[in-house]
């Protein structure tokens, strides 16, 4: 996707849905990635209790102000290029595959080379689940978690197995 064209604004859940993702604490960017990436896509940095409240909050003050979300698809382009990953191809496909599972519901998805780009759409979480994970959207096979995939009951939240 281009930036000369302004993309419609994305809602706060879908922007909070990026920011979760990317900002993840066990395995998203570090604080440090995270204000390095804002500086050089031109978005001022802004409060949060943690890096994923910074992050939503820094991407949504700049998207009102801008009113496109052409500041959020350049943080995912920058922050998805496969560069980036050259000694960790399998983080590259877990950011991507989850990000793919947000930006399914509004019709969006992260290609190969990290671009934000059209994709199916999808309305449920079944639908986003299988759209994300379609040859088409993605290259390899997300991780299956037998308890998000129906498979089991989830161990840590005491559902039986």
């Amino acid at each position: 996707m281009g930036t000369s064209t302004k993309y419609p604004l994305w809602s706060v859940a879908t922007v909070t849905a990026v920011a979760d993702v990317l900002a993840a604490t066990d395995d998203g960017l570090s604080g440090r990635e995270i204000g390095h990436l804002l500086a050089q896509t031109g978005v001022a940095d802004a409060d949060g209790s943690n890096k994923r409240e910074r992050l939503a909050r820094a991407l949504l003050i700049w998207q009102a102000r801008d009113q496109a979300s052409n500041c959020v698809i350049r943080f995912i382009s920058e922050a998805l290029a496969p560069v980036r990953y050259t000694q960790q191809p399998a983080v590259f496909s877990r950011r991507r595959d989850d990000l793919n599972e947000v930006l399914v519901h509004i019709g969006l998805r992260v290609n190969d080379e990290g671009k934000v780009a059209s994709g199916p759409a999808a309305s449920t979480l079944d639908q986003a689940a299988r759209h994300a994970n379609s040859p088409v959207c993605c290259r390899w096979p997300r991780k299956i978690l037998p308890w998000r995939d129906g498979l089991v009951g989830r161990p840590d939240r005491g559902v039986p197995t």
